[in-house]
């Protein structure tokens, strides 16, 4: 029986193997007896001039003496470490400034609405001739004024947002209003004990400038309210996405599957979380945009 040609070369293969980790063998137990010898016995070096010079090694370097220092250092610096900052630090405090204050329009507001929600002219106005616009909100940077109407005095905001135009003689006064709707508080349940958690962030703003510019406000959070300050937490990117999703997901925004309203094809969990109580965009951003566009349109006002 003639055996095939891959037994021959399997055979040949083991055959070289065995011979090489043989030879590797070899040499390195006559390394080993060369260093041991070396390390114990003297050595004789001879030049030249036929000079005998004896070395005599009294010992090898086994790594005992060797600094660790080290060592621990490169395992400290895996930790996370939190820095401990100086709020009034000489090479950051020297970029702090008051600013100038803003010379805002003096005078009362002509018009007001009382405790029982009605419109009430100040006394000095009251004879003051004004129309009221209905301010309907569309989109976060697009406002919609309806048809003027007389304002109407004692009566209740006829919607949630009016923008108010007065006249008195030769001057004018332009504001927009809101109503405001009383909470209904709830009775507490003593048998209930649940967990309430509210997370404070401000965006752009970190905590050593936090505490030099609101200091009232950080001895109130700590001093009355107990807040537990996050001193070792830290941005992950830049945003309210960033300053939220990685404390509360342990993921990053990229790392997640999008769940906005705008993508509500996306095979997600949370794709129809609107049809659930979702809210949509808070109403007074009008009532902010509209007051910002008034400001940067009228140069002067006389009150």
């Amino acid at each position: 029986m003639r055996l095939p040609h891959k037994f021959w070369n399997a055979l040949l293969l083991c055959i070289i193997g065995t011979t090489i980790y043989l030879l590797l063998r070899s040499n390195l137990r006559n390394l080993y007896q060369t260093r041991a010898i070396v390390s114990h016995a003297p050595v004789r070096i001879v030049n030249n001039n036929q000079t005998n010079i004896t070395i005599s090694i009294l010992g090898q370097d086994n790594g005992s003496r060797r600094d660790k220092s080290n060592a621990k250092k490169e395992k400290s610096s895996m930790t996370c470490n939190i820095p401990k900052l100086e709020m009034n630090a000489t090479d950051v405090i020297k970029f702090f400034h008051d600013p100038r204050k803003i010379n805002c329009i003096k005078g009362p507001n002509w018009v007001y609405i009382d405790e029982d929600k009605k419109i009430q002219l100040v006394d000095e106005r009251k004879d003051a001739k004004c129309k009221t616009q209905e301010i309907s909100f569309e989109t976060d940077t697009k406002n919609k004024l309806g048809r003027q109407e007389d304002l109407k005095v004692g009566k209740e905001l006829p919607s949630e947002m009016m923008n108010v135009k007065c006249t008195h003689g030769n001057k004018t006064w332009e504001f927009p209003l809101l109503s405001l709707q009383k909470v209904k508080k709830e009775k507490k349940d003593p048998e209930k004990k649940r967990w309430s958690v509210l997370m404070v962030s401000f965006d752009s703003v970190s905590q050593m400038t936090f505490r030099r510019k609101l200091p009232k406000t950080v001895k109130y959070l700590e001093e009355e309210l107990g807040t537990i300050v996050m001193n070792g937490y830290n941005i992950v990117g830049d945003g309210t996405p960033q300053a939220f999703i990685p404390i509360l997901t342990g993921a990053t925004e990229e790392e997640l599957p999008l769940t906005r309203n705008d993508s509500p094809n996306l095979p997600t969990s949370t794709t129809s979380i609107h049809s659930y109580g979702k809210t949509s965009p808070m109403q007074d951003t009008s009532l902010f945009s509209l007051r910002i566009k008034h400001i940067l349109v009228r140069n002067s006002t006389n009150i």
